[in-house]
This record gives C-alpha cells, structure tokens and sequence, in this order.
C-alpha cells in the first residue's frame, strides 16, 4: 500500500481509494472506457475471458482492486468486462434481471425462453456470449453495477434471484 490517499492503476490519471467497494470501481472503470476507445474495442472484439486477459487494461483494473483490498477469481472478472464494455447506457434504477422482463407492454425484453437458457448457463465463456447477446437486446442500456456483481457471484442464488426479478417484473405488465 501506498502513504497516499489515492493508488495509481494505469495511465491517465485513474486512481482508486483504498476501502472502495468492488461495485464504485466497476462503474469507475466503466465510465472510464468512454475516454479509452480502443480498450473498450479491443473488450468488445473478445469472445472468451481467455481474450480478456490479453488487453492491459484487464489487467490495470485487476491490478487496481488488488490494491483496493477487494478480491475477485480474475476469470469473472474478465467475464464482467467483456460484458459491460457492450454497455453504452448505465440504467441504475432498475436491477438487471427486471430489465429483461421490461419490454414492451406486449413482451418482454428477453423472451421468457431466452431467459431460462440464460439461467441455465454455468460456464463463463458461455455465460460471456449470453450476457453479450442480451445487453445487444437490451440496445446497449444497463445496470452495470448489478450486471457486474451478479457475474461475479454467479451461482444458484444470483439465478434465484434473476428468476423471481424477472417473472415479478413480467408479470406485472
């Protein structure tokens, strides 16, 4: 640790503080690909974490919450970029999974199949190319926090949850 208030992660002045939260970093850095073009291109062309991890950026972020304290299994993490670098619109008032579900008033976002295939996944190159392919449905909008902390705790439980998000939600209109 350094005596600083702040810790350097990469070029261009980006900084963390220490005891940041995983979800003020995320959004921090993917705010910060709308300056790096050609970082957010180069996540964008990749169809595997195994890709992720070759962009230096992965690994400045990586890097940055090492030192923030803030632990995370490096494979989710680039899961999570690849991802949220096909985000161009954080939406913070809706979590993801009632994003699928909102949709026109004669379906939803994500047809209710879709849906379950997207439940159904477990490995992340898989998951990766899912996530890819519905925030493209969802024109680019995301809540990038909660599409972030779901991928990186991606089990049984954030499934769970998706589920009775998306059906209230579906339900509903």
């Amino acid at each position: 640790m350094t005596d600083s208030a702040t810790i350097n992660t990469g070029s261009q002045g980006e900084t963390l503080v220490p005891n940041q939260t995983f979800e003020s970093v995320i959004l921090s850095f993917w705010a910060s690909l709308d300056g790096r073009r050609a970082d957010r291109a180069m996540f964008r062309r990749c169809a595997t974490p195994a890709e992720v991890v070759f962009v230096p950026a992965f690994h400045r972020l990586l890097r940055g919450l090492d030192q923030a304290g803030i632990s995370v299994i490096p494979e989710r993490l680039a899961v999570i970029v690849a991802v949220i670098a096909h985000v161009d619109k954080h939406v913070s008032a809706m979590d993801f999974a009632s994003q699928l579900a909102n949709g026109t008033a004669e379906k939803a976002a994500l047809s209710s199949l879709r849906f379950r295939r997207l439940l159904a996944v477990h490995e992340p190159d898989e998951l990766l190319i899912y996530l890819v392919r519905t925030v493209r449905l969802l024109d680019r909008t995301a809540n990038v926090v909660d599409l972030a902390r779901s991928i990186r705790f991606w089990n049984d439980d954030v499934r769970k949850r998706w589920a009775f998000r998306y059906y209230e939600k579906a339900s509903k209109d």
